[in-house]
């Protein structure tokens, strides 16, 4: 009976047929909320991304598209993750303003990198299981199981359908093509020393792809180095040339020291001046990320709705080793993990459990250590969660192989727990994701106390011409957070919009809270955002009157961004005056922060 099963497992290729079959499965339970709404920065960098709506697939077009990106990391275009944002342009060209063409082309990235993982650790485990640790029939259904496990994990949720997070997947994409190659070729500079340039090239290749969609593509020097340490430790076959070796490890060690001394450069030149747009600054943000690498970790071994909330915005910062006191548990931990890593990797045992907690740890180097991004988001995970997945899968077997069950008992009970629960858990979360308001209500559920939630549901209400409750919503919010001036701004937009609109407090009140919120710092993206739509949905002149407070304390801000627009609506109030001489004296301070602007020169030159 035993040998029967040994030859069904052996002749069929069942491993490829499941995740073949799942991943049908997969499509169609994601098709179902493929029409959800746009979130957070989707907004900005896709649904009003005028230059991403082309009409011809000209050179031109497409290199606007590409270098569209609402935030970007400097001036340079390699650092506007062209290549996710001109596939932004393919789907605008191909379907139009469809939000579900975005979302499904998401999917379908997100299904195809499923099979990359795949025959990447088949690759990785049958050198893993090199002294057969687990059944010679196990590795296809370890490599199979954790794909899917992977593919289905309610975490991938918000980066699937999180639509900018494109930039994640396809970065994810390439990175996973590199790692395939490095795993082929360097297999044969072990075994016969040929391929090593066509490897080169191919990586170079794919890891430039991958930095094109996300900066997140540098982290696969870093992966193959952990490969390189775990599984090849600098042998080479003996016809491999020393001059080859020497380039070899050029290129694999020196961009990982490059990329680690531009992380320590960020903390060693760190200041508080962060602390203009974050509630944090360095030092506190990464001691906040040695408590959020273990939230992470809880999230991708017991997923629930009431942890996996999308906004996270209220998770609570480290403000030094003892505040709070898990702050200092966590460090701590986190040293004797990576010292038994070390030390694991050294002795070259349970080399499999080595490269799972490696694998996380070194796909978060980049944004959950030193640059100041937000504290936590789950699209983070999209790589790094396969160590951990592979840690349980690989555990489940070798605790499976020492009872009697069958074989096909034993894939059966891997299945049913590491596939049909997650997609049970993410059949259950998408169902939020399917319609507006059901995720917004969802969010005011889980979330209550993050202050994304009260703004999206003002923002909802306000489109939907539901005026009180959206500036009830907007006074939560402020109530939260009283340094956060985007919720005075919105409701200065409120009654611009609504002058009789029975709230409870006048203007006058709402104006004072604003300019202190304004005052308090931090000055955030919601503050920036929502001072830039206050001269549109305020554009009288009695309106710009009634509102010269705010941006006159606007104008005296820290970011550029904001005090460029109060000076700029400080100079149209003094031109509305007839002082042309004030309005240019503000005008300068406009260009001061803003030189590019071609509209504040004409208008400087007109007086």
């Amino acid at each position: 009976m035993k040998s029967l099963i040994q030859q069904y497992f052996t002749k069929y290729n069942l491993p490829v047929a499941t995740l073949l079959m799942l991943s049908f499965v997969i499509f169609f339970i994601y098709l179902q909320s493929s029409q959800g709404p746009m979130v957070l920065d989707d907004v900005p960098n896709i649904t009003q991304n005028e230059k991403l709506k082309i009409t011809q697939l000209d050179s031109q077009s497409l290199y606007q598209a590409a270098t569209s990106m609402h935030e970007t990391l400097g001036g340079n275009p390699l650092l506007k993750r062209p290549l996710s944002y001109m596939s932004f342009s393919l789907n605008y060209y191909f379907f139009g303003d469809a939000t579900q063409s975005f979302k499904i082309t998401n999917l379908a990235l997100h299904i195809f990198n499923g099979f990359l993982l795949y025959a990447f650790l088949l690759q990785l485990i049958r050198r893993l299981n090199r002294d057969q640790i687990v059944d010679p029939l196990m590795p296809k259904w370890i490599a199979s199981i954790t794909a899917c496990c992977w593919l289905l994990h309610p975490l991938m949720v918000s980066t699937v359908f999180y639509t900018v997070q494109r930039m994640t997947i396809l970065s994810a994409l390439f990175s996973l093509c590199a790692l395939n190659s490095f795993m082929f070729y360097r297999g044969k500079l072990l075994e016969t020393g040929s391929g090593f340039f066509k490897g080169m090239t191919l990586m170079i290749l794919f890891i430039s792809l991958a930095f094109l969609s996300k900066e997140n593509g540098v982290l696969v020097f870093f992966f193959c180095g952990l490969i390189e340490w775990l599984l090849f430790r600098c042998q080479f076959h003996f016809n491999f040339k020393l001059s080859y070796q020497r380039l070899y490890y050029v290129l694999l060690f020196v961009p990982i020291a490059l990329i680690l001394l531009f992380l320590l450069r960020q903390y060693m030149l760190s200041t508080d001046a962060v602390m203009e747009f974050r509630q944090f600054n360095t030092h506190m943000r990464l001691l906040t990320e040695s408590r959020v690498l273990f939230s992470y970790l809880s999230w991708i071994g017991f997923p629930s709705p009431t942890d996996l909330t999308f906004l996270h915005d209220d998770y609570p910062i480290s403000h030094s080793l003892f505040n709070p006191i898990t702050t200092l548990i966590s460090m701590v931990s986190w040293l004797v993990i990576i010292v038994g890593v070390i030390r694991l990797g050294i002795k070259n045992k349970l080399s499999w459990l080595t490269f799972g907690i490696g694998w996380y740890f070194v796909g978060h180097i980049l944004e959950s250590t030193v640059i100041n991004l937000e504290l936590v988001f789950e699209h983070r995970n999209y790589l790094p969660s396969i160590g951990p997945i592979f840690i349980l899968v690989w555990m489940s077997v070798l605790g499976l192989q020492k009872t009697k069950m069958s074989q096909f008992f034993k894939v059966f009970l891997m299945l049913a727990f590491f596939v049909l629960l997650p997609m049970s858990l993410t059949a259950q979360r998408l169902s939020y994701w399917k319609i507006e308001e059901q995720l917004i209500s969802h969010w005011i559920d889980v979330s209550p106390d993050s202050i994304r939630t009260w703004s999206k549901l003002a923002d909802y209400q306000f489109k939907h011409h539901q005026m009180t409750p959206a500036f009830e919503a907007l006074n939560k919010g402020f109530n939260i957070a009283p340094w956060e001036a985007g919720f005075g701004l919105s409701q200065l937009v409120l009654l611009c919009q609504d002058p009789q609109l029975n709230n409870g407090f006048s203007q006058h009140e709402i104006i004072n809270k604003t300019k202190r919120a304004l005052n308090l710092k931090p000055n955030t993206s919601y503050t920036i955002s929502q001072l830039n739509n206050l001269p549109r949905h305020c554009p009288t002149d009695q309106q710009r009157l009634e509102l010269k407070e705010i941006y006159q304390t606007a104008s005296q801000q820290y970011n550029p961004r904001i005090s460029a627009l109060g000076y700029y609506m400080l100079a149209l109030i003094e031109i509305q005056q007839k002082h042309p001489k004030i309005a240019k004296e503000y005008l300068q301070e406009v260009m001061q922060r803003d030189p590019s602007s071609a509209e504040v020169k004409s208008l400087y030159e007109k007086l």
